[in-house]
């Protein structure tokens, strides 16, 4: 667990140390040009993603060593073959939609593409946190904290975008596929480009989730710059702390999928999963609770005074991480195990039905509090599908398999 704790953290600490030299050296104009480009890679990551991150760990979690690596394999060569034609769009967007720094914005949202592109899911469902950590959590530390001293001695702000978000992002996936391949003496077989369409058909479930979701996960920044440029700064601010918030909180729920995913027998695998949701309901009030006190002050520290949360929007997100926390073991974990990845894509249908418009409308006529007002709506959707999804799912296996259940 304490490798799973770290791993969040690096990439929770990175930009605590990186944004303060961002907005010092070129202000409030820089960090919107950022949240604009991370936005909209981000969402366009859940695409190019396919959804491993979220079947793939507990996949993983009972096949062999070989079996393993070949769906590591596998994983990278079917995220490639989108991500091409994904970073002229992001690329070409973020370009756009940014009013100042176009140029390093469509950068850093190619860069948040190719974040899409790492193995950690695999090393989660290893449980093997630290090997995560080496391989993807530590380049990323670094290449930030490098271009970050590169920014106080006067280095341009493209700097960021390529050394401290885009260069890890390229070193990550290749070390992950070392680390994985070393140890292995049976030669693996190479998937042919028949296979790897079939694995995107596969996985369309599971990535219809992800993408789905990503219109109100990862682009509210993005929707509220188009209703109500004004509150980009401190809307971002609110968002960027809350996420880095979760990242931390991920460690739980992470931790957990390999733990829920290795157990063969039926019933002690929904016995787990019935803990998950506890500890991570537990979690999440804690968490919400620290986040509402702390947000303004951290705020105001993190972005040098350039974009502080004001109280309101702090409490709104908070709510809004008690949700996320608890519809992380819902989804990931109960539905999962439950085999039932499709009705987590519904869940995200709604919640982007909902979300969306509410994000666009109430940013519109309340600003940063009103974007935080439709991501809280689009949540509350998402999580009440869900628990209705694990409800009936598990009396349905109750009545086929009976209370002792089966593997």
């Amino acid at each position: 667990m304490l490798g799973y704790l770290v791993l969040p953290f690096t990439g929770l600490l990175s930009p605590l140390i990186a944004l303060p030299a961002v907005t010092f050296k070129y202000g409030a104009a820089a960090w919107a040009a950022i949240a604009i480009g991370q936005s909209i890679g981000m969402a366009a990551s859940a695409v190019g993603e396919l959804g491993w991150g979220l079947n793939g760990p507990q996949r993983v979690a009972r096949a062999t060593a070989t079996n393993s690596y070949q769906i590591l394999v596998l994983s990278i060569q079917s995220k490639l073959v989108v991500f091409a034609p994904l970073a002229v769009v992001v690329s070409a967007s973020a370009y756009i939609l940014s009013p100042e720094y176009r140029g390093e914005s469509a950068v850093i949202a190619i860069a948040s593409l190719a974040a899409g592109l790492n193995a950690v899911w695999f090393y989660l469902g290893k449980s093997r946190p630290w090997t995560a950590i080496v391989t993807d959590g530590l380049p990323r530390m670094i290449g930030v904290l490098v271009a970050a001293g590169l920014l106080l001695a006067g280095a341009p702000l493209m700097v960021y975008a390529l050394v401290g978000l885009l260069l890890p992002c390229v070193v990550g996936p290749v070390l992950g596929l070392l680390v994985a391949r070393s140890g292995l003496t049976r030669r693996c077989v190479q998937h042919r480009p028949r296979q790897v369409i079939n694995a995107i058909f596969a996985q369309s479930s599971a990535f219809t989730a992800r993408l789905v979701s990503a219109l109100y996960i990862a682009l509210p920044v993005t929707l509220v710059s188009i209703v109500s440029p004004a509150s980009v700064a401190v809307f971002a601010a609110g968002e960027r702390l809350m996420r880095l918030g979760l990242g931390a909180m991920a460690s739980v729920p992470n931790g957990m999928q390999g733990w829920v995913g290795s157990e063969p027998d039926r019933m002690r695998r929904w016995n787990r999963v019935r803990s998950a949701i506890f500890l991570n309901v537990l979690l999440g009030v804690v968490a919400a609770l620290c986040f509402g006190f702390l947000a303004p002050v951290a705020s105001s520290l993190m972005f040098s005074g350039a974009a502080t949360v004001p109280s309101e929007l702090a409490w709104i997100l908070a709510l809004v991480v008690v949700i996320v926390s608890t519809s992380r073991a819902t989804g990931n974990l109960a539905l999962v195990a439950l085999s039932r990845v499709r009705i987590i894509m519904w869940s995200a249908m709604a919640g982007a039905i909902v979300g969306v418009p509410a994000i666009l409308i109430f940013s519109r006529l309340l600003g940063p509090i009103g974007g935080a007002i439709g991501e809280l709506s689009a949540e509350l959707v998402v999580l009440t599908v869900q628990i209705v999804g694990v409800v009936s799912t598990r009396r349905r296996h109750i009545l086929l398999y009976g209370r002792l259940g089966s593997a």
